[in-house]
Parts: structure tokens; sequence; C-alpha cells
């Protein structure tokens, strides 16, 4: 398994972790996750160095609180192909089998990395300079969400990013048009429960050893709190409206259809594929 695929199975199992994912709209940050840990790690000695060596690879504040570790990281995306404002519109998403919403809907035909097979259509968004994308893995199955997420593998999720490239390089000319709805999400979670899960289990009691840290051993991880953010409108991301020429669409059979009216994975990697974000659409505020 390299490397990408390894941290893109941790950010998958952060999301299989939260049982609401596939009801309800989520976001974390593989990198800032794994900055914390590994600030953890320099401090940590013993097996708590260990397991949480093997996770990185694979109200928090009380009277007892003797050491809070932070970091940020912040992504601010303009896309290389602007949706037009004027041509976002209601239109109905189907959130489960018995609920549905009207919800902005955005518009777009342009070429764009495009994959699919039979379980999902896969889109890669670019934003300015092209190196960073926003990926949209959309099962075919309208309520297939949860299965999406138990069945995709780190493997498999780089493989539709290579494999969406490849077919963009081997069909340039070909325009994809797209429906993808506008959506804000902001989550806080507590990982402690899915770090467990993936191993860390010393760090959170009396057995952990962070003297890396302190010059005692009564140090221990009680809380991680993981707080994200992200807006995907017209513009990008947290940008301001724009306007535009009005688009119209003739004939939507001569091209390759993307509608995103139901949940979704996504995740915003390089197009290299390394993960900076993911989370799911599957609720509207």
């Amino acid at each position: 398994m390299s490397l990408l695929e390894a941290q893109t199975d941790f950010g998958l199992n952060l999301l299989r972790a939260n049982s609401y994912a596939a009801s309800q709209s989520t976001i974390i940050s593989l990198i800032s996750i794994s900055i914390a840990l590994a600030m953890c790690y320099a401090g940590a000695k013993n097996q708590t160095a260990n397991q949480i060596s093997q996770a990185i690879a694979g109200d928090a504040i009380s009277d007892d609180t003797q050491m809070i570790l932070t970091n940020a990281i912040y992504f601010k995306g303009t896309w290389e192909y602007k949706f037009e404002k004027n041509q976002t519109a209601p239109k109905t998403f189907y959130l489960s089998e018995n609920r549905e919403q009207q919800v902005p809907m955005m518009k777009i035909i342009k070429p764009f990395p495009y994959y699919e097979d039979n379980q999902v259509q896969v889109l890669g968004l670019p934003y300015k300079s092209q190196e960073v994308f926003l990926y949209v893995i959309l099962p075919k199955d309208r309520f297939g969400l949860s299965n999406l997420l138990q069945d995709i593998t780190g493997q498999k999720l780089q493989n539709h990013i290579q494999e969406a490239h490849k077919w963009h390089n081997d069909n340039s000319y070909t325009q994809t048009y797209v429906e993808l709805p506008r959506f804000k999400i902001e989550a806080g979670l507590s990982l402690n429960d899915a770090l467990k899960k993936l191993g860390i289990t010393d760090a959170f009691d009396e057995r952990s050893d962070f003297s890396g840290m302190t010059d005692s051993r009564d140090l221990y991880i009680s809380d991680v709190v993981h707080k994200a953010f992200i807006e995907t409108n017209e513009e990008g991301s947290e940008a301001a409206a724009a306007t535009g020429v009005i688009m119209r669409v003739t004939s939507v059979e001569q091209f390759r259809t993307f509608h995103a009216d139901h949940p979704f994975l996504y995740a915003i990697a390089t197009r290299q594929g390394d993960i900076l974000f993911t989370g799911t659409v599957a609720s509207f505020e």
C-alpha cells in the first residue's frame, strides 16, 4: 500500500467511524488531524508513540487540562471555471427514500476529469492553477452513500482520481454538463472513539507516556476535537457572488451528464491525490 493510499484510508476510516456521515453533511481535514497527531507523537515515547505512529500511517477544557495542542489549516479556492450565478436555480435533492429538499443547484458545461464504473460517477472540478480539485464521488444508486462509504478504500479512491485525469487527457474536448448543489458545511467532531478504533488507546489514559513533553508521565489525551468548515458556491470556496453571460443548454444529449442530486462523497485533493479535506454532502441547513 502506498503512502497516499494509507493516508486516504485513514481519512475514510474516520468518516466511517462517524455513524451520521451518510445522513448528515460533514467535513474533516486529514492534514489538520495528522499534524495534531504528529505534534503528540513528537512528545510521546514507547508504546504511546508506536500507536500514534501507526495511526498516522494507517467541552474538552477543564480544571485538569494541562496542555492544549492546536493547529489550523485554511483553504480558499477559486474555480478555474466559475459557475454562473444566474444559472443557479432551485432543484430537488433526494435526501433519502422519503425525504427530499429544494436546494440551489449550480450548473456548468466544461471539459472536466471524469470517471465512472458500475457503482459511481467521479468528477474533478479544478481550482485555479488546476493543481487542486474538488472531486465529487456520486453513487449511481440514489440512496447508496452508506454502501459507498463502507465499500470504498484508499486504493479505490486514488484509482478513481487517476482514472478521471487519464480519461480527461484522452478526451480533452468532451464536455460534461454538471449540476452541483451549492453547499456550506461546518462540523465539529470528537475523534476519541474513532482514533481508539484505529489503535490509539494508551494515549487516552494513565498508561500514556508523553514524557517527551514534560518531566513526568501524568499527562494523557482527554479529547481530540476537530472542527472544519467548507463553503462551495459559484465562485469557488468562500467567495462573493459572480455574474456573467447567460448559458443556455440547447441539447443536453450531446454532453456527458453529472447530476449531483442525491447524497455524495467529496474530497479536496491535489492532482496527485493528496487529500486535504474529505466529507459528505447528505443534508442542508
